[in-house]
């Protein structure tokens, strides 16, 4: 018996008024997985997230065709007050720039206890507790002191797990980390990929990571999806993609990266 998949996108096609952006797409994340979503730049891949989150980046733009279920939903049918219901419960999104996610004014505790609104009201433990509880999980030796801190006051990879918590605060199913090792060192890239793998396995949770790396896939991904110009051309283990891809296109990409079967030898 088949287990259902936690998201399956299914021939996803996107367009504005004048012109397709994604042609087919069609993927699934189980729970207790990482699957990369990769491309390169304006293959379609934020696209996709954004569609995901029923928050396309503009009014021009719109589905065309597909189907996007979590679990037994069709987010395409629902509403933008059912949709609301669901952002941060039971998806939730972490963007590619944590310094223009995150409000400059505010404190990264309001910002935390804001974004927290657990299912039950009548839940015990606080939003406060919720938010110390997570900064630390996510290595804040002194969560204490992130919750009196402001983002400018925080490394890139401090901000970078500050928006990790932030996305944990509701405990979603998935989560999709757009570019989430951006502009980040090769150490603190390691330490965010480390993070995701644990939280997946600690929380059983499913993750789309969207990402041009090849490097960051052979270190945490599970799964592979090779996107171009909006269309998904191969979908495969992180192992066949690397050794026996079975697209031209994917064979490209893997050329050109200079001894590229290295990359494997430092999967996490």
């Amino acid at each position: 018996m088949d287990i259902q998949p936690l998201l399956s996108v299914r021939q996803l096609a996107v367009r504005t008024e004048r012109q397709p952006l994604i042609h087919s797409a069609s993927f699934d994340v189980q729970e207790n997985e990482i699957v990369a979503l990769v491309g390169e730049s304006g293959s379609g891949k934020s696209m996709i997230a954004k569609c995901i989150m029923g928050l396309p980046p503009s009014r021009s733009i719109r589905v065309s065709a597909g189907e996007i279920f979590l679990r037994d939903q069709n987010l395409l049918l629902l509403s933008e007050s059912s949709l609301r219901k669901l952002r941060g419960k039971s998806f939730a999104y972490i963007p590619q720039s944590p310094l223009n996610a995150l409000n400059p004014i505010m404190t990264i505790g309001r910002q935390l206890i804001e974004a927290y609104s657990p299912f039950d009201t009548t839940e015990k433990t606080s939003a406060k507790e919720r938010a110390l509880f997570l900064l630390h999980r996510v290595g804040f030796l002194e969560p204490e002191l992130a919750l009196l801190s402001f983002p400018h006051q925080l490394s890139g990879g401090m901000r970078q797990r500050v928006l990790i918590a932030m996305a944990l605060m509701n405990s979603p199913r998935l989560l999709i980390a757009d570019e989430p090792t951006t502009a980040l060192d090769v150490t603190l890239q390691a330490e965010i990929l480390h993070l995701l793998q644990d939280l997946k396995i600690e929380y059983g949770i499913g993750i789309l990571l969207i990402t041009h790396d090849l490097g960051i896939v052979a270190r945490c991904a599970n799964r592979v999806v090779i996107l171009r110009n909006g269309r998904t051309l191969e979908t495969n283990t992180v192992d066949n993609i690397f050794y026996h891809p079975q697209c031209d296109y994917t064979k490209t990409l893997l050329d050109s990266i200079l001894g590229h079967p290295t990359l494997m030898a430092s999967a996490i």
